[in-house]
């Protein structure tokens, strides 16, 4: 499921700080992604990653300044 949410906001331009160098400054990308389900916005970004995981059938909550995902169809099942 976070392969899937990475690879959809890929899709919109989004870059996970995992896919670059750790030497990358932090304005070069918009979140990073962290096992197990775990987004972890850039600063700026939570609101607008998190609208389009909403928008693709993700359930997002907070959890500090981190969000939580798992997938609305799976949940339903």
């Amino acid at each position: 499921m976070l392969k899937d949410a990475i690879k959809l906001l890929a899709e919109f331009g989004l870059v996970d700080g995992n896919t670059l160098p750790d030497s990358t400054p932090g304005h070069m990308y918009q979140f990073r992604s962290c096992e197990p389900h775990l987004i972890v916005p850039a600063p700026g970004m939570k609101t607008v990653i998190t609208g389009f995981l909403k928008d693709n059938g993700y359930v997002v909550k907070p959890v500090g300044s981190m969000l939580k995902i798992s997938n609305l169809k799976l949940l339903k099942d």
